[in-house]
């Protein structure tokens, strides 16, 4: 998360010397995925805060080529915090342990760490599915993240109520065409973290498997009315149970 909120030299030199004043040593460990699918994770995170994009970004989108660009994201840090010891992991299941970051870093990074003495998180920020985009985007329109530059009270948590109801197993897929266009894009990238973190490696990450016949495009997405018969039955039992406790509150009348 540091990755992501902190972008500039300045930004960073500023959280080391923090730190510096704070710890004796400070390992920084670094979770990398492969770039597209980096950015469709991306895409479902800014349509959760509002957004109303509705196709993938390109690979030179500037928020993805921040992102994504992972050995130039490590050259930076590494130049602010020359002093810490860095930790490059691979954010597939299979490189995981047991297939999941938390119990991966756990494990990895706490002196003797016993799971079994833990409550463990439950899952969040999860990908949306193809469905939930496309319904989500829908309902960004009418409720945006900000109104008159203040957030919007009325949008509340929209996207896990969304979610809900739309964990239908579909997945946004890219095209062939756009994974071979991030492949080029970060060709150099993904080659310079092999050679220097994992130089027993022929390829950094699982090349992905299947794929969109065509660019998909949320506007044009087939959603399945039951969804929306389902939240609409949802909201206005929501609905009636609160007129019906509204109700049932005895009214006062007041005399002097």
């Amino acid at each position: 998360h540091f990755h992501s909120r902190l972008r500039t030299r300045e930004e960073i030199q500023r959280l080391h010397d923090f730190f510096d004043k704070i710890f004796d040593e400070i390992q920084i460990v670094f979770y990398i995925r492969d770039p597209l699918k980096t950015a469709i994770s991306l895409f479902s995170t800014f349509l959760k805060y509002g957004s109303t994009k509705k196709v993938l970004p390109k690979p030179y989108d500037i928020d993805i080529k921040y992102i994504c660009n992972h050995y130039a994201a490590i050259e930076l840090w590494s130049d602010c915090f020359s002093d810490a010891q860095f930790c490059i992991r691979r954010y597939e299941k299979e490189q995981l342990i047991h297939g999941d970051i938390v119990s991966d870093f756990c494990n990895s990074f706490i002196p003797n760490y016993d799971e079994s003495s833990y409550e463990k998180p439950g899952r969040v920020n999860e990908t949306l599915s193809l469905t939930g985009m496309t319904v989500l985007r829908k309902m960004n329109i009418h409720f945006p993240f900000f109104v008159e530059g203040k957030t919007n009270n009325f949008r509340g948590d929209i996207a896990s109520y969304i979610a809900k109801y739309t964990n239908d197993g579909s997945s946004f897929l890219p095209t062939f065409e756009q994974f071979e266009l991030y492949q080029k894009h970060f060709a150099d990238s993904i080659e310079a973290v092999r050679q220097n973190f994992f130089p027993g490696n022929k390829v950094l990450f699982t090349r992905q498997k299947e794929f969109a016949e065509s660019e998909l495009d949320l506007d044009n997405i087939y959603v399945n009315p039951d969804i929306y018969s389902k939240i609409i039955a949802d909201l206005w039992s929501q609905k009636r149970a609160t007129e019906i406790r509204i109700s049932s509150i005895p009214s006062f009348s007041w005399s002097r």
